[in-house]
């Protein structure tokens, strides 16, 4: 979660200063490097093969649309409301879990899944100009966040199904590796736009993040079910709003407050009460 949540932080830093693409690209080869030196350890680590690779395949394309709809929504909008909202894909996949795997989601839970979906509903709101408020107006960037809860959900659906027949770190590898190569395209023009903003120490640390964030998912997804651990996982916004509004200094109406309030207390009881 404090993996994830410092990423995010980090991946606004670069998104501002380089396309999306290529801070996704960046990150990929990065965490690439780190599995094989991790993967050592674990020589006995089933390898994909055969049709293993049509559900990794499916995660991989999915982590990409959904990563560059996230990372887009940090270009375009507040940290502070667009992380949050990126956030509820854990709710999302809490139920696609009920539903698919038949895991349990309490009462408790559900009600807090429905604070999650108001809190998204008022953070995503643009203030008015004091005579009347803009039809459908929202604040830049959520409509990319609501995509990547849209992707991300039936990812981690995905990444449910592997836990039964891979290790995590072999799953988080083999998504990147699929990530890689459907942005490979880009590889040289990434690589020119990197060194040039002098950013390869700082794309270096979101792919090392990103590894560890991932793999402590997947091991939890393996150990609690995804019912459990998304929601537990989608906390991370906490340590993205705090560096946010320390950092950053990012400005919120008391309305888009309540909206951040509402989703960061929604995730919270899921994380409580499962």
């Amino acid at each position: 979660m404090v993996a994830w949540g410092v990423m995010d932080f980090l991946v606004k830093m670069v998104v501002d200063r380089i396309s999306t693409r290529t801070t996704l690209l960046g990150s990929q080869v990065a965490g690439i490097v780190l599995c094989l030196v991790v993967m050592p350890f674990g020589a006995s680590l089933p390898m994909p093969r055969g049709s293993l690779w049509v559900p990794l395949v499916l995660a991989g394309l999915a982590y990409v649309v959904g990563n560059l709809s996230l990372f887009e929504a940090f270009a375009r909008g507040p940290l502070s409301i667009v992380s949050p909202i990126s956030s509820s894909y854990g709710a999302a996949a809490a139920l696609l879990a009920v539903v698919v795997l038949g895991e349990h989601v309490s009462w408790p839970g559900a009600t807090a899944i429905l604070v999650i979906a108001a809190g998204i509903v008022f953070a995503s709101r643009l203030p008015g100009d004091g005579a009347r408020v803009r039809r459908r107006a929202s604040v830049p960037g959520t409509t990319y966040a609501l995509g990547a809860v849209i992707v991300m959900a039936p990812f981690s659906l995905l990444l449910a199904h592997l836990t039964k027949v891979l290790e995590p770190i072999t799953i988080v590898f083999a998504v990147k590796l699929v990530a890689a190569a459907i942005l490979a395209g880009i590889a040289a023009r990434a690589w020119r736009e990197i060194r040039g903003a002098n950013l390869v120490v700082v794309i270096t640390i979101i792919g090392a993040l990103d590894v560890a964030a991932t793999w402590c998912y997947v091991q939890g997804i393996m150990t609690a079910g995804l019912s459990i651990t998304a929601p537990i996982a989608a906390g991370y916004p906490v340590v993205t709003v705090l560096l946010a509004q320390l950092l950053l200094r990012e400005g919120l109406t008391a309305i888009q407050r309540l909206g951040v309030i509402l989703v960061l207390g929604g995730v919270t009881a899921l994380n409580v009460v499962g």
